[in-house]
């Protein structure tokens, strides 16, 4: 599942997806967390944009951050 909206970002939801094996999708955006979370074996990541949405080149820079935190969640 895919939430564009901060509220959906708490442990509330987390611990729901967790229990029903529900991959939470990452996904970058304006006023978005930038908090990986696995509530499953597999990680879902969206990279859109942290300041505007669909208007962001990753740098590698950026990539590798988020390949060691994907590498760090076990997935």
């Amino acid at each position: 599942m895919e939430f564009r909206h901060a509220s959906w970002w708490n442990e509330e939801v987390y611990s729901a997806f967790h229990r029903a094996c529900i991959i939470f999708c990452f996904c970058s955006g304006p006023r978005l967390t930038d908090e990986l979370v696995k509530t499953a074996d597999e990680i879902y990541v969206r990279l859109h944009g942290p300041k505007r949405w669909y208007r962001h080149d990753c740098s590698k820079a950026e990539l590798a951050i988020w390949a060691g935190r994907i590498k760090a969640s076990g997935a």
